[in-house]
C-alpha cells in the first residue's frame, strides 16, 4: 500500500446498483500542469458511473507529485 491508503493495484468491486463484479478501467487524465492515473468504476450492466480512484499524479515534466 502506499502511505495514503490507497491500493497500489485497482481491485474489483462490486456494484451498489446491480451486485455486478466491476472491473477498473485505467485511464490517464490532463488537468493543467498536471497528469493522473485514476482508476475509474463504471457498472457493467446499467453504464452508471460508480466511483474513481487516483492511482497516480505527476507533473508534465514527468515528476512524480508529493
Amino acid at each position: 500500500m502506499h502511505n495514503n491508503g490507497q491500493p497500489d493495484q485497482p481491485r474489483n468491486i462490486i456494484s451498489p446498483v446491480t451486485g455486478d463484479t466491476v472491473r477498473p478501467v485505467i485511464r490517464e487524465i490532463r488537468i493543467g500542469n498536471e497528469i493522473r492515473t485514476e482508476a475509474h468504476y463504471i457498472c457493467p450492466s446499467t453504464n452508471a458511473f460508480i466511483t474513481k480512484i487516483t492511482l497516480s499524479s505527476r507533473s508534465l515534466d514527468g515528476k512524480p507529485k508529493l
